[in-house]
């Protein structure tokens, strides 16, 4: 029997699983399904620390690490912003490139050493 391997006994198990929630299990329930309400009032963009805000605003005191704890529970996610490229950058294999090289590639006809002159 399963009470066996986990080292439980029967009357053990059947206790724990007629137990009533604890207060601390009514609580997150409740939190629960206010932070998917705001998640989901914000399309889905809002994430742990904005979702805490909104909480606190509300009158509701939580840290934004339970709140996290929550949303990866009910495997909520806020949207991540796109990276966008700074001005002036350019990405791509050619600026990964040695410096030197860069430079000795872009030259046109001979190449000058500082020595050589």
């Amino acid at each position: 029997m399963m009470c066996e391997y986990f080292g439980v006994s029967r009357s053990g198990f059947y206790a724990w699983s007629k137990r009533a929630p604890s207060k601390r299990q009514q609580r997150e329930a409740g939190l629960v399904e206010q932070v998917q309400r705001i998640h989901r009032q914000s399309r889905g963009y809002y994430g742990s620390p904005r979702i805490k805000h909104a909480l606190q605003h509300e009158g509701v005191a939580v840290s934004r690490s339970t709140v996290a704890r929550l949303m990866r529970h009910a495997r909520c996610r806020g949207a991540v912003p796109a990276r966008i490229a700074a001005p002036g950058r350019v990405s791509g294999p050619s600026s990964r490139a040695c410096p030197i090289q860069r430079a000795m590639s872009s030259c046109s006809g001979s190449i000058r050493f500082g020595w050589a002159m």
